[in-house]
């Protein structure tokens, strides 16, 4: 009784510093790859605890902690590659764009309209044509970017200051120039690193994430390595556009994007998958 008792504390401790070490993640946030660690470990560790004579314990133990360091590993490629983070993670999916179902895209995700409307209910929407875009993120979550003049009421319409408007452009991610985002504004990477250079960020590689807005306001942040070389994070990176010419070519492929504010950054259209 007693060893089986110190068995199962042992277990118990062990696993929990195993899930401990593996990062704090939501359970709702989980990847596939995430979630089938985690189920398996949960099985291991049942198999530990139901053999009597404690035979298979060990064997047990050193399943669960390959399998963390499989997981552990996988999560270090992924921070590193957004390739890999893709293939493992996948991509968000429009479900809805200018109010319009995207049936195909429902239809591969095996998403069904009962399970939309639901989640638009918990967000406080209950017309389809109020919403410009809905997202299905790889976790299982609907994200929403309602119509103008049905989103709530803010600082700016307020007189008080703030921006609305259309969706931000993402430019850069994790030190890479992001090809869907230049191409909805018509630009190529070098316009993309002079407009950074004006803004004191001579290297790309060197920025975390990095957007435009749609007044053409722009958000720079340095990765942490780097954040001392052209000021704090949200620095530089952060106002209206670069002086002379660079301003007025922001401008301009601003215009451009406002032109087409439906196509949202970085979001599979209809006719890719998760």
């Amino acid at each position: 009784m007693g060893l089986w008792i110190g068995r199962t504390v042992f277990v118990y401790l062990f696993v929990l510093i195993v899930m401990r070490i593996m990062g704090r993640r939501e359970i709702g946030k989980l990847s596939i790859f995430d979630l089938v660690v985690s189920i398996m470990i949960a099985e291991l560790s049942a198999i530990a605890l139901e053999d009597p004579r404690g035979a298979r314990l060990w064997h047990a133990v050193a399943t669960i902690a390959l399998l963390a360091g499989l997981q552990l590993a996988v999560s270090q490629l992924s921070l590193r590659s957004s390739w890999f983070r893709r293939l493992i993670d996948g991509r968000p999916v429009a479900v809805i764009e200018g109010g319009h179902l995207q049936e195909r895209a429902m239809g591969r995700l095996r998403y069904n309209l009962d399970d939309l409307m639901m989640q638009l209910r918990e967000k406080g929407i209950f017309r389809v044509d109020d919403v410009e875009l809905a997202l299905m993120e790889p976790s299982g979550k609907l994200s929403v970017w309602l119509k103008e003049g049905r989103q709530p009421v803010n600082r700016e319409d307020l007189g008080m200051g703030g921006q609305t408007g259309a969706l931000p452009v993402i430019l850069v991610l994790d030190g890479e120039p992001y090809s869907p985002g230049l191409a909805r504004l018509g630009r190529d990477s070098g316009w993309l690193k002079q407009e950074l250079a004006a803004r004191g960020y001579p290297d790309v590689r060197r920025i975390f994430y990095a957007h435009i807005d749609s007044r053409g306001g722009w958000y720079v942040d340095p990765k942490d390595s780097a954040a001392g070389t052209a000021g704090a994070r949200g620095g530089p990176g952060l106002g209206g556009g670069a002086p002379g010419d660079g301003a007025d070519q922001t401008n301009q492929a601003v215009r451009v994007y406002d032109a087409k504010q439906h196509e949202q950054s970085g979001v599979d259209r209809g006719t890719q998958g998760g």
